[in-house]
């Protein structure tokens, strides 16, 4: 069963690459951690409805707010973020002009989420849980790329703003430098 896994998981990724022949492969180098993409889109996306940003996650910027009043943009940032990252480490094209992705040589990256999924019929872990885990996550030794979406939401605005800061402070601070 593990190989039949693993030979969907390498036709579905050939078959995207074959699909979307102007999507590159991730540069992937053994240097410090870093995560840079330049028009990056979600995969999932028709390019007419794609929205393309660039971005630069390594040494000298370690920390990226999304704000804005129309959530939808921020949480599809974040999910092709997500998803391009797993993309880029499985080896396959990602949604961009161009990407990079590097991470020091026998290490990997650790995903940590807090992405609420509206969709889900299930109760799901608190959210307070979930931020928990992300701290103790960023405390270890590999670099963790953390996407957060609605920080502390349903608390009121003051409580907010506070809660979110040390939330944040706590992540960063507890990350490795590499990160």
């Amino acid at each position: 069963m593990d190989a039949v896994g693993e030979f969907e998981a390498l036709s579905a990724l050939a078959g995207y690459a074959y699909e979307h022949p102007l999507d590159p492969f991730p540069e992937v180098t053994g240097a410090d951690a870093c995560f840079e993409a330049e028009g990056l889109g979600h995969p999932l996306l028709p390019d007419a409805r794609c929205i393309r940003n660039d971005l630069k996650l390594g040494s000298e910027l370690r920390l990226l707010v999304v704000s804005g009043s129309e959530h939808v943009r921020q949480s599809t940032l974040l999910r092709s973020v997500g998803v391009s990252a797993v993309m880029a480490m499985a080896g396959a094209p990602v949604r961009a002009r161009r990407v990079t992705h590097r991470l020091s040589l026998g290490r990997r990256l650790e995903f940590g989420r807090a992405i609420r999924c509206r969709t889900a019929r299930r109760a799901s872990t608190p959210k307070s849980t979930r931020l928990r885990k992300l701290v103790d996550l960023a405390a270890g030794p590999r670099p963790l790329l953390f996407l957060i979406d609605e920080l502390l939401n349903g608390t009121n605005s003051h409580d907010r703003q506070i809660g979110a800061e040390a939330v944040v402070r706590g992540l960063v601070g507890a990350a490795p430098s590499a990160w």
